[in-house]
């Protein structure tokens, strides 16, 4: 009864140690310093179309990299808007379906681009900005496939 207990406890610890390197570790990216390139890369293209960037933020950490700008409404056009688009497609972008009003969301490589098509209150500006995000992580490969 006891070497049972035993041999139980032991397929237990290698059942979780399995799970756990297969759907935790394995999954996590391990490319994300070259998928930043790519990403700061098209950033860098797209925002070259117009807009006044007001705020910046990136993370290149462990296995999430991301890019967030914020871009003034004042600067917002339609036409601005469709320039980001176009860029983005432009670069090898594939459109997702869209669930939500709120934002258009392209992929690339396992990347997610969102770019908001309502504004938000900036606080620490007291401004309307739009939100333009990348990012590439476990989430964003399962959502946009490798």
């Amino acid at each position: 009864m006891r070497n049972l207990k035993l041999w139980f406890g032991v397929a237990l610890v290698l059942v979780f140690v399995h799970l756990f390197f297969h759907n935790v570790l394995l999954k996590n990216p391990t490319d994300v310093s070259r998928k930043f390139v790519v990403m700061k890369s098209d950033m860098d293209y797209m925002l070259g179309m117009g807009g006044n960037v007001v705020y910046r933020k990136d993370l290149d950490r462990g296995s999430v990299a991301s890019l967030t700008r914020s871009i003034s409404a004042d600067s917002w056009t339609n036409q601005l808007f469709g320039k980001y688009q176009a860029a983005l497609e432009d670069r090898g972008w594939k459109v997702r379906p869209h669930t939500e009003n709120a934002r258009w969301e392209a992929c690339k490589l396992g990347v997610l681009a969102a770019l908001d098509k309502k504004p938000e209150f900036f606080p620490a500006l007291s401004t309307e900005t739009y939100g333009v995000r990348f990012e590439y992580s476990a989430g964003t490969i399962s959502e946009c496939g490798p």
